[in-house]
């Protein structure tokens, strides 16, 4: 008995000393490693724990004329069971201010620690990665050098800046889109050009900003010399009718690789808005990886004998059955003569055959 009672308080012991004073320490990582932190420093923390589970992850910043360390960012994970957080990795996305933890510019140190629910955890408080950087807080400087900018709503314009050495990534803001900036284009190497547009969705009193960021997410923005005149779109009804759903809507989904459950108007509208969403975010994808220089000569011009069945950022309904079903900005494509034109208006016309055409440039 006295035998079967040791044995027993020895498993207990042990699953104890395995379960809640497990000796494996956490692990830390960063997944880019950084070298200058500024007033916007994105970083990307990985830290693990093959034992009780991650309980706290810490980052720290601290200057290099000594003192206590700044906590930029931080993050706890409670017990769950009494077999600790269930939490073995996590991925952190802080962005580190060195300005608001009062550092001055110079060399400094990144810390972070991090500790799991083991026992052991009190002893084990020192950082698990610790790595020099230099702290640096002035943005790169920026010369906006073309003046007097005429946009309409929807069109576009180009701008002409000069950036500092330890700019990594320019262009000019409108709202929340940006337009990256082109180097190359020029003899001197410090001019940058974007073209950029003012969507026609853009918000009353929207300004075109050049912007500059450094290395450290250092940021300097300089409002653009631009005046962005009104421009009305056309607003137009256009009916659905079951013809065009039957022949068009099995076709787009199956080529798409989209759902189909028999609806033709739930299919109708998620090829109208899924589709157009994803269609987008892949040509803006494309887009940023284009080359630094024109690819293009002469302007782009309508197919020649084509029929001009929507423009512009056009102001869509789409009717079926007499019920208003959707209100896109544009079209998914335009329907053919008798599908889809306006109720009160007339064919269109074709117009006369152009000879001026698009002509790629041979590089």
């Amino acid at each position: 008995m006295r035998r079967f009672l040791f044995i027993t308080l020895l498993a207990i012991a042990i699953a104890l000393l395995v379960t809640r004073a497990e000796p494996l320490a956490p692990t830390v990582a960063l997944e880019t490693p950084v070298d200058v932190v500024g007033r916007a420093t994105p970083l990307v923390v990985i830290a693990r724990d093959r034992g009780t589970g991650l309980a706290h992850v810490e980052v720290r910043l601290a200057g290099g004329a000594g003192g206590a360390p700044a906590v930029v960012a931080s993050e706890d994970f409670p017990r769950r069971s009494w077999l600790g957080s269930g939490v073995h990795e996590v991925r952190l996305t802080p962005t580190v201010d060195a300005a608001a933890a009062h550092l001055a510019e110079g060399p400094g140190r990144l810390e972070v620690v991090a500790t799991d629910h083991s026992w052991l955890s009190a002893l084990r408080r020192a950082p698990r990665l610790t790595r020099p950087v230099t702290v640096d807080l002035t943005p790169p400087t920026l010369e906006v050098l073309s003046q007097q900018h005429v946009v309409r709503l929807g069109g576009s314009e180009c701008a002409v800046y000069r950036v500092g050495a330890d700019a990594v990534e320019t262009g000019v803001a409108v709202g929340e889109v940006h337009f990256p900036g082109a180097p190359g284009l020029f003899a001197d190497r410090a001019l940058r050009a974007t073209l950029f547009a003012v969507p026609p969705d853009a918000p009353s009193g929207a300004v075109p900003t050049v912007v500059a960021a450094d290395q450290a997410g250092n940021r300097r923005a300089v409002r653009l010399d631009a005046v962005v005149r009104p421009r009305r779109f056309a607003e137009k009804t256009l009916e659905l009718s079951e013809d065009f759903l039957a022949r068009k809507v099995p076709e787009l989904l199956e080529a798409n690789g989209l759902p189909s459950d028999g609806d033709l108007v739930a299919g109708y509208l998620r090829i109208n808005r899924e589709l157009r969403i994803a269609t987008e975010k892949r040509v803006r994808e494309l887009c940023r990886e284009s080359a630094a220089e024109p690819l293009w000569e002469g302007a782009f011009l309508r197919l020649p004998d084509s029929a001009p069945l929507s423009g512009f950022a056009d102001r869509r309904t789409y009717v079926y059955r007499g019920q208003a079903i959707d209100h896109p900005l544009l079209p998914v494509r335009a329907p053919e003569r008798g599908e889809g034109h306006r109720r009160d208006d007339p064919p269109p016309r074709r117009r006369p055959r152009q000879d001026r055409r698009y002509r790629p440039r041979r590089r």
